[in-house]
């Protein structure tokens, strides 16, 4: 369970999101909100990438007290990656894998229906756009998190590679992995039901 205590987080004086007292179980969520409500904020927050004023627990776990486990718990998967155009996505993904503690079958099966082998091996400066998203996915799926926080996962992937990331996501619930999602486009998940969060005056609520 996440628990959100005096949440305030602030860009310069002005507070974009605010929760006195709030609790989330696990599960997968579709998070919700008008442009520049807040959803990037959020999930980057929550994923140690924005500093935050208050708390956020995990079963009980202070997450400002315990920045390394904060990082290994959660994953966060951006709209639109950049990587250093000199690095190749080899190099990327095996700096992640020590970051996350060791290799990922996962990875490495999304590796292969993504088709991304031979590309691994090129420089992220000469990806499209396509393959930069799906070396994003690759990267946020390594490691053990609790959470995987992905915002706008959908965007500039393919319906087969669309439908494998549906499937993996299904699974990783099943087998205890819970998900915060931003999406403009619709999905369906066949045989997990998804819930809604709504970012509205600066708070979150289930919907």
């Amino acid at each position: 369970m996440l628990e959100f205590e005096s949440f305030h987080k602030k860009f310069k004086k002005e507070t974009v999101l605010q929760m006195d007292q709030w609790k989330l179980e696990e599960g997968i969520y579709w998070l919700k909100g008008e442009n520049g409500a807040g959803k990037s904020t959020f999930l980057k927050s929550l994923s140690g990438i924005f500093p935050f004023d208050g708390d956020v627990k995990l079963d009980g776990t202070s997450l400002r007290k315990n920045k390394l486990e904060q990082r290994r718990w959660f994953n966060y998967g951006e709209a639109e990656p950049t990587y250093p155009n000199f690095l190749t996505g080899q190099e990327l993904l095996s700096f992640v894998e020590d970051v996350k503690d060791g290799t990922n079958e996962l990875a490495f099966y999304l590796t292969t229906v993504f088709q991304m082998q031979s590309a691994l091996n090129e420089k992220v400066g000469t990806y499209s756009s396509g393959m930069k998203k799906k070396l994003s996915l690759i990267l946020t799926f390594c490691g053990s998190p609790k959470w995987i926080l992905l915002d706008e996962p959908l965007i500039t992937l393919d319906v087969a590679s669309v439908q494998v990331l549906l499937q993996v996501i299904e699974q990783m619930f099943l087998n205890g992995t819970s998900f915060i999602m931003t999406s403009h486009q619709p999905f369906t998940l066949e045989t997990v039901q998804t819930q809604t969060i709504e970012i509205k005056n600066k708070k979150l609520e289930l919907i």
